[in-house]
């Protein structure tokens, strides 16, 4: 299993909380967030293990 990249998950982490910012937390989902960070909805949770 590949290492995850810490400055990849900082980038990623940016681009939700702007995604949170204009949604709100109840109207973001993980396809939004995925979205707004350019991947599937599967590969967002490499990155993080749940949406909070």
């Amino acid at each position: 299993m590949r290492l995850k990249d810490p400055n990849k998950r900082e980038e990623l982490l940016v681009k939700c909380f702007d995604c949170f910012c204009e949604h709100g937390i109840e109207g973001t989902s993980t396809k939004l967030l995925a979205k707004a960070c350019g991947m599937s909805s599967g590969n967002i949770f490499h990155y993080f293990e749940t949406k909070d």
